[in-house]
């Protein structure tokens, strides 16, 4: 078996090499077979490109998604009012800056920024400054600025599953004051585990995509494996997500994990709690660290719903993804029950929203006149919900100062 004369160094190195790799591979199972090279083709190997001729761990990498957001606490870090101010004020302007600076360059590489939906409904309401939120209306319509599907973090098993659909109505009623379609990718932050409900209920809200990345001391290392990198979730009536897991907060790699057999990764940078924006020098040096680490591959900034629109389209061509059938048991709920009594008063409350909206229908299908009760439900849930978002108490750093709280 003679290898031909090799070509000039145009043709790519690390196609050459693997190429010869196979042929050495399956050499010793044809016996008869021998194999010639001249002295120059074996020059031409030793003194080519080195970088070029590294093997990579991700073969079938194309393309990497840049997503940038932080987490958000209502409360925590500081006072709930002070967060909704922070928001509102000196994040925005920050993430404004972030745009002016990158306007001018490449497409690929203007920073954008993702918000829950109740975050970025916050951002936008008539409380917000006529020239802050012109600015901010016109990011989102250039989609530098966008949301996900849910409000904020949700304790989900501590939630009516009515209170958790209602909480998606943040983003729908943003879709439709913009002209976008409904937002079909899903974050959720801190807590390591969410409710076997959720998984059906964003499916049936059009959400495909979900990703979970917990508190990195929420449980014992031995656990983490448990859930794979990226995976389906099927719900209790068989509807399917695809759920991306972390023991992070994101993926905040620009590089795949190991083995990744995927064409598209998703790059998901999450800063920390209620931290606001990144620096330009740090976004900065980690395009040059993609630019560094993966040659050949397109780096850009996006969002997952891109991510979950690439991976779907395998999938669809070549199901690969283990599925996941089941609970996931929160091993982190403790806000709600060291607070029995408001606990006591929010599930009798939710129970009682329920019945008062299944009242309503009943007696209007009679043709019974009542009194209109989609504003109270509305003002209701949206109340409620707060009590199932994850935050409880505050960050004892904030009151007594880093040295004593140590």
């Amino acid at each position: 078996f003679i290898v031909p004369p090799l070509p000039d160094a145009s043709l790519p190195s690390k196609t050459i090499i693997t190429v010869l790799a196979q042929l050495i591979a399956i050499a010793p199972h044809l016996p008869n077979i021998k194999m010639k090279l001249s002295v120059e083709d074996l020059l031409f190997i030793l003194f080519m490109d080195i970088p070029s001729m590294v093997i990579t761990p991700w073969p079938e990498l194309e393309e990497v998604i840049i997503t940038w957001k932080c987490h958000l606490d209502i409360g925590y870090t500081h006072p709930v009012p002070e967060v909704i101010e922070k928001y509102r004020t000196g994040d925005m302007d920050q993430i404004l800056a972030m745009f002016e600076k990158t306007k001018d360059a490449p497409e690929e590489e203007r920073f954008r920024w993702l918000l829950p939906a109740w975050a970025m409904d916050l951002v936008l309401d008539d409380q917000q400054t006529p020239e802050r939120r012109a600015k901010l209306e016109e990011a989102v319509r250039q989609q530098r600025l966008i949301w996900q599907a849910m409000p904020y973090t949700l304790e989900t098993e501590a939630a009516d599953v009515e209170e958790i659909v209602r909480g998606l109505s943040f983003g729908s009623q943003l879709s439709r004051r913009f002209g976008f379609p409904l937002p079909t990718h899903a974050k959720q932050t801190d807590m390591p585990e969410q409710a076997w409900a959720l998984p059906t209920i964003l499916s049936h809200a059009g959400v495909n995509f979900l990703h979970i990345g917990a508190n990195s001391g929420s449980k014992p290392d031995s656990e983490w494996d448990k859930i794979p990198t990226l995976s389906w979730w099927e719900g209790p009536d068989g509807s399917r997500i695809l759920l991306g897991f972390s023991k992070e907060y994101g993926w905040e790699s620009i590089t795949p994990p190991k083995g990744w057999r995927h064409k598209t990764w998703l790059a998901y940078f999450v800063r920390g709690d209620n931290a606001g924006p990144p620096s330009p020098q740090t976004v900065q040096s980690i395009l040059a660290k993609a630019r560094e680490a993966l040659p050949g591959v397109k780096v850009r900034f996006g969002y997952p719903s891109e991510f979950a629109e690439a991976i779907l389209a395998e999938e669809k061509a070549n199901p690969t993804l283990p599925v996941i059938r089941g609970d996931m048991p929160n091993t982190w709920v403790h806000g709600q029950m060291s607070s029995p009594e408001p606990t006591k008063i929010h599930r009798q409350a939710t129970a009682a929203l329920v019945t008062l909206g299944q009242l309503d229908s009943t007696l209007q299908a009679f043709g019974v006149a009542t009194e209109p009760v989609a504003g109270p439900l509305d003002l209701g849930y949206r109340n409620g919900g707060f009590y199932t978002e994850h935050t409880w108490g505050i960050n004892g750093l904030y009151f007594r100062g880093e040295k004593l709280y140590q």
